[in-house]
């Protein structure tokens, strides 16, 4: 009958051995009991049903369920897939308080048990009226069903029961009274109603019309309505408890850390004016039916370079975000091979996250870890160590799509074929496991399922080959689109050109000019524009000027590539040498520099550096290639980038030899930049120290004046500023010069202590200019960043070149403190500093640079700690690289060690992380497996 009344619903039927009395009578307790019944749901239910519970008991077995539900909060891990699921509970004749009824049952019982017939039960020792016990366990139960928000549906008796006739069949007497009534069968607050049954028939009925089983089955059926708001709410309650504010904003920092630019990496990077249509994808077919049916979870847009992909997955994200169902989320990322964190996968899939979070923070409790410290078991903590595991962010991605109810998570990913090899063979892998396009889909699959759309160049077997059947396709090259990519070829040159401000007559030239000669590729028509803007830059606004300069131009993406390589790669070009050496920093560069960054990658001339219209100057005489894109209202954030990485392998493929570019290049190229980044960190830190002592020795001159020398100070501050502006520049200088000739200073402010004291007085606006100079928050991020990058993809000899006698290879050297606190992408864990330079060098996997320290005095470093109480090699095994372990182990580091700080082992450390061969080369040396700690527990 219920079935009819609730047609979605799965019923299933606990029984348990509750009998009196008489020879089947059992010696049950209650926690066995409520046990039996949690395992059996739990088995029936399957770990990773979200399926809605609501419980319906009886008598006695209410008392069961509510011990049961108070152990399934208690015990989430056992029993994964109960408690969070329960949305309500209907109660028919629950004892909460006991009966004195059941208490003479209890006497009768007790009686059978001294002549054989039976045992007395532990359950029915527990039901005497008012049991401290009954009374304990529902002052839990109610605060429980509160906090997580449970309906709570009681019904009670209105009739008698003959209990004679119940307890021994045909006995010549009548007991007639309630067996359990109002006042224990409800509490205060409950929601109730009175069935006209006694006790025994209150979950007996004679039908569908039968009055109490209306009664019941409304309230089923209406608890079964709102089951899905009572847990949503409940989950929303826990989440905020376990996600407070400064959970959530740790994860969002974590989250979008490392990126040079988050805009551009999420809606690529083209910001000027745009037109007002939807791309012609939308419109497509596959495209609907990848939108708008359940079982489509993957479309695959693919062409040849300069097709337009940019410009079609910034439309779709706009035209996705205006027309998604209320719930849904859309999330996109633009890979670009020329930036390291734009072509992992692990950047990808935390950018991803951070929208999806951003959009709804609720779902970021899925990025909780269970923790690691012993006190803590249990629980879930916030890991920004997990972060940095493909595998747990995946699982948090599908997990986030499994709560949006209503709704479902778009994700765009533009230039898939961009991403390194490694992660993009790890991207297919996943895209492997999902179903073929218009398979059925999956009866258990309870929620929207994510929808990726992904875009490509065409000419990849292998992402071919994985999409093929499990995609929808559009080919963007299929002729039957020819006219679609032409027409929005047309649009998008209209916009562009009309944002160069020409004048109306050449504003018409131009238009048809370019795409006369673009042959519907979309590079083509960014070089012509940026050729015009780079001559409007140079002062060309002429007519005539433009026009001969866009005749100039050929036919075609690839005789434009080359005639504009030619025109700026020709020896007769002003300022040859400096547009190769930018051409290959930008080959080479791991994100896009600002100028001022590409200014020291590339040794551009000492004068220019601190002048952005002169950096700009270099940057055009590069032609097309290159372009400045950003805020035009912030040019010092705007980074030089590539028109197209098509123009990178252009140049790689055709000026191999007029840049001096192939493999062994390249790494010399590496190392070259690597040193100039490296020079600059020491002259950022020489200042920042020397600035810093300077100001010491104010401060004590100040503690050490009497009063007549604050009178001689009053008589003479004017002079006494004066000369400061004037020697303390010099004085800086000379000394810096003196280091540079001795080649070694153990301590860089000595010298400014010996200084006269009365000949440096700066008034405090000049000490807090001096401060702002000098300060390591004005350092420029990319040499401070990637010198050791850099380093790393050159030859070994390059380390030979670091002057590792330079003071910022002292010890607790404060300019090495400051790089590094700058540098928190490089730490192992979170807040860990002073670290040594064998710790820089373990931590950046640099094995060279461990062997050079190791042979150049550095060998007692081994045993150095850093703020954390970590040695190098437990950050060898947190990293998991094998070689520099074993380094560290051959000259004698503590394989046991345990700091007071840590307290965990560099096993621990090689285990929790999975590098099985680092733990397989510990064990092998006799490593304690059996270490404990008391706060993060053992390895095992």
């Amino acid at each position: 009958m219920l079935a009819r009344r609730v047609p979605n619903a799965r019923i299933s039927v606990f029984q348990f051995q509750s009998q009196w009395f008489g020879k089947g009578a059992v010696d049950q307790r209650l926690e066995n009991v409520a046990d039996q019944l949690l395992y059996q749901l739990e088995r029936l239910r399957g770990d990773n049903s979200k399926t809605p519970i609501i419980f319906v008991s009886h008598c006695l077995g209410g008392i069961v369920l509510e011990r049961a539900l108070l152990t399934s909060r208690l015990r989430q891990n056992d029993f994964p897939s109960i408690f969070p699921s329960v949305a309500g509970c209907i109660f028919l004749g629950t004892p909460f308080h006991g009966t004195k009824t059941l208490s003479k049952a209890t006497v009768l019982a007790e009686m059978a048990a001294t002549i054989g017939m039976g045992v007395s039960s532990s359950l029915l020792k527990l039901l005497e009226k008012d049991s401290e016990v009954l009374t304990r366990m529902l002052d839990e139960f109610v605060r429980l069903t509160n906090d997580a928000q449970i309906r709570v549906f009681c019904f009670f008796e209105s009739e008698k029961s003959d209990l004679a006739a119940v307890i021994l069949k045909g006995l010549p007497f009548k007991t007639q009274e309630l067996v359990v009534d109002k006042e224990s069968a409800t509490y205060p607050g409950v929601e109730s109603l009175q069935l006209a049954s006694d006790h025994f028939k209150l979950n007996k009925y004679t039908g569908p019309k039968d009055g109490n089983f209306v009664s019941v089955s409304n309230e089923i059926k209406a608890t079964a309505a709102k089951a899905a708001g009572i847990i949503k709410s409940r989950q929303n309650t826990v989440r905020q408890a376990l996600i407070n504010d400064r959970t959530y904003h740790a994860l969002i920092d974590t989250l979008g850390r490392g990126f040079s630019d988050l805009s551009a990496t999420t809606k690529g990077s083209y910001t000027g004016p745009k037109g007002d249509s939807p791309s012609w994808v939308v419109e497509v077919e596959s495209f609907k039916q990848w939108k708008e049916q359940d079982a489509s979870q993957l479309i695959w847009v693919h062409g040849k370079a300069g097709t337009g992909q940019g410009s079609i997955a910034s439309s779709v994200i706009e035209s996705l975000n205006k027309t998604k169902e209320s719930g849904s989320i859309v999330a996109s990322f633009f890979c670009d091979q020329s930036d390291e964190s734009r072509r992992s996968l692990r950047s990808m899939l935390k950018l991803l996250i951070r929208q999806i979070i951003d959009a709804n923070q609720d779902l970021a409790v899925h990025l909780l870890t269970d923790s690691k410290k012993t006190k803590n078991a249990g629980k879930q903590d916030y890991d920004p160590e997990a972060l940095n595991k493909i595998p747990v962010l995946w699982e948090a991605l599908q997990s986030m799509a499994k709560e949006v109810l209503g709704g479902c998570i778009h994700v765009v990913l533009y230039g898939i074929d961009q991403l390194s090899g490694e992660s993009l063979e790890q991207f297919l892998q996943y895209m492997k496991e999902m179903p073929d396009k218009g398979a059925p889909r999956d009866e258990d699959f309870e929620v929207s399922p994510i929808k990726w759309m992904l875009l490509s160049r065409s000419g990849r077997p292998d992402i071919e080959k994985t999409f093929k059947a499990k995609a929808h396709e559009i080919n963007i090259d299929d002729s039957e689109n020819a006219e679609h990519v032409s027409d929005a070829l047309r649009s998008t040159i209209s916009v562009r050109v009309d944002d160069l401000g020409l004048s109306a007559p050449l504003t018409y030239f131009v238009k048809r000019h370019i795409h006369s000669r673009a042959e519907d590729n979309y590079i083509y028509v960014s070089l012509a524009i940026q050729e015009v803007k780079n001559a409007q830059s140079s002062g060309m606004y002429k007519h005539s000027e433009i026009r001969a300069l866009l005749e100039s131009f050929p036919f075609g993406l690839t005789d434009m590539f080359e005639h504009i390589r030619k025109r700026i790669l020709s020896p007769a070009a002003e300022g040859i040498e400096y547009t190769k050496e930018i051409l290959r920093c930008l080959i080479l560069a791991r994100r896009a520099p600002t100028l001022r960054e590409l200014a020291i990658m590339a040794d551009l001339p000492e004068e220019d550096r601190e002048d952005l219209e002169a950096l700009k100057g270099h940057l055009i005489r590069c032609g097309a290639f290159v372009t400045l894109r950003g805020n035009e209202l912030d040019e010092d954030s705007m980074v030089a980038e590539w028109i197209d990485i098509s123009a990178q392998e252009h140049l790689e493929k055709y000026a191999e030899k007029e840049l001096a570019l192939d493999t062994e290049q390249k790494q010399m190229q590496h190392g070259i930049i690597a040193l100039r980044c490296l020079e600059y960190v020491y002259a950022v830190t020489e200042k920042y120290e020397e600035a810093e002592a300077a100001k010491h020795v104010i401060e004590e001159d100040a503690d050490g004046d009497d009063g007549d020398g604050d009178q001689h100070s009053d008589a003479n501050s004017e002079d006494a500023d004066h000369q400061d502006e004037l020697d303390v520049p010099n004085t800086v200088d000379k000394e810096k010069g003196e280091d540079e000739d001795k080649g070694e200073d153990d301590n860089h402010g000595n010298d400014d202590a010996d200084a006269p004291n009365t000949e440096i007085a700066p008034t405090e606006a000049d000490n807090d200019e001096g401060e702002h100079e000098f300060g390591k928050e004005d350092a420029l991020h990319y040499p401070v960043q990637y010198w050791l990058e850099h380093a790393k993809l050159a030859e070994v000899d390059v380390i030979e070149e670091f002057r590792t006698h330079h003071p910022f290879w002292k010890d607790e050297s404060p300019a090495r403190q400051d790089w590094w606190s700058v540098n928190d992408s490089m730490h192992i864990l979170p807040n860990q500093t002073n670290v040594t330079p064998l710790h820089v060098a373990t931590i950046a996997e640099f094995p060279a640079f461990v062997d050079h320290l190791l042979n150049h005095g550095w060998t007692e470093d081994v045993h150095k700690e850093d703020s954390l109480g970590l040695q190098p090699l437990f950050c060898a095994c947190a990293v998991g690289n094998y070689e520099i372990v074993e380094t560290l182990l051959g000259v004698g580091a503590d394989i046991d060690f345990v700091s007071h700080e840590s307290n965990v082992t560099a096993l621990y450390a090689a285990a929790e992380r999975g590098h099985i061969d680092v733990v397989e080369c510990l064990l092998d040396r006799d490593a304690d497996i059996n270490a404990k700690s008391a706060e993060w527990g053992s390895v095992l």
